[in-house]
């Protein structure tokens, strides 16, 4: 499995962003969590939690447009 982390904002708000490729499952992830300084372990509320094509192809050219600032 790999598994990459990115802080960026969301509405003006902080999210640590989980993308990654799960082998066995053959499934690619996203997960978007707010970042919160005083949250417990297991606490963590999800933004977002869905990969599919569509999302694949708007995430691609959303990190293209940072890259290239």
């Amino acid at each position: 499995m790999s598994r990459h982390y990115i802080q960026l904002m969301h509405t003006g708000r902080p999210v640590l962003v989980v993308a990654g490729h799960d082998r066995p499952l053959r499934e690619l992830f996203l997960h978007l969590f707010p970042c919160q300084e005083n949250a417990l372990p297991g606490e963590d509320e999800i933004v977002y939690d869905r990969l599919d094509e569509q999302a694949i192809i708007s995430i691609i050219g959303e990190l293209a447009a940072l890259v290239s600032h």
